[in-house]
């Protein structure tokens, strides 16, 4: 941990025991072990301290919840699960900061208040997103309704276990979570009501949100750099060098901005005379993700698969 590190991680020490108004830069600088004016070398005052110690968290939020993904097969609802699951955990863990931040003790600077408002939208798309990558095309309509409906269900619980010191188990939180979100994604899907709130209208207050028509590519394209990346022991053989070709056809193909499902599907016969590889969740879920793009209605058709027909 470098310096700058160490006096972030001390200051929210410092600032979660005693409080921001009652921790003095000295405070901080104790517990780092470093003379005061060490602090001014890296943060201009206490103000700005907070307010990097605030970005530190985000930051290191987010790359928790990238790891846990990492660990799940992509668009999978276990993954999700783990990733609420997760976020619950962090969240109550450093229950005493949110608190701090959310209480009124600290007067919120501008950019800090964009801060938090621009982490607060990089949640949401985030989570509509997930959506959009387990339950495909169909839900994509309603993914952010659908996103409202559960972060709030979140939000409401968490709120729970901050101010009212609840003890919840968030393993089963974040099923239950799971399970609610299942009912609301057949319930609107049935109810034949249309979205309230669309990419359009989220696109006017967060044009820079990633999000829209790429979420089931970017499924196909992650799905198949963890196939690709199980096979890479056995392309190094001798015998694996026949299957070089189709591999890095699969890899040209899945990144390509308009996938062909059917020269895909085509490398994956090609790709089956490697031992075992049929049987592995990599090539499933390459597989699933294939068949999620193929539901895609905004995709240009295939000119291949249209001559075989």
């Amino acid at each position: 941990m470098d310096k700058r590190d160490l006096i972030l991680h001390c200051a929210m020490e410092q600032f979660m025991q005693k409080g921001y108004h009652q921790t003095t830069m000295q405070d901080i600088a104790d517990a780092a072990g470093i003379a005061k004016g060490g602090i001014y070398f890296y943060f201009k005052s206490k103000e700005e301290l907070i307010q990097s110690v605030f970005e530190s968290y985000l930051e290191r939020m987010s790359g928790i919840l990238a790891e846990t993904a990492s660990r799940y097969e992509p668009g999978s609802r276990e993954s999700l699960f783990q990733q609420i699951k997760t976020q619950l955990d962090e969240l109550t863990s450093h229950s005493k900061m949110l608190l701090l931040l959310s209480s009124g003790q600290i007067s919120l600077s501008e950019q800090m208040r964009e801060l938090s408002m621009n982490a607060r939208l990089r949640s949401f798309v985030w989570f509509r997103n997930q959506l959009v990558g387990i339950y495909g095309a169909r839900i994509e309509p309603h993914a952010f309704d659908l996103t409202v409906l559960v972060t709030g269900l979140v939000r409401e619980y968490i709120g729970f276990i901050l101010l009212n010191g609840a003890k919840l188990s968030s393993a089963k939180l974040a099923r239950m979570i799971v399970r609610r979100l299942e009912d609301s994604v057949r319930g609107l899907e049935n109810s034949g009501d249309e979205p309230v709130l669309t990419s359009e209208a989220f696109r006017t207050f967060y044009p820079e949100g990633d999000f829209g028509d790429g979420a089931e590519r970017r499924r196909l394209v992650e799905a198949a750099a963890a196939l690709l990346k199980r096979l890479e022991p056995e392309l190094e053989s001798d015998a694996g060098r026949l299957h070089r070709p189709a591999a890095g056809m699969l890899q040209e193909e899945t990144a390509s901005p308009a996938p062909r499902p059917v020269v895909i599907e085509g490398m994956l016969a090609l790709l089956q005379a490697v031992d075992g590889l049929s049987g592995w969740p990599e090539t499933a879920a390459v597989r699933a993700a294939l068949a999620a793009w193929k539901a895609v209605p905004q995709h240009e058709p295939d000119p291949m698969a249209a001559q075989e027909t």
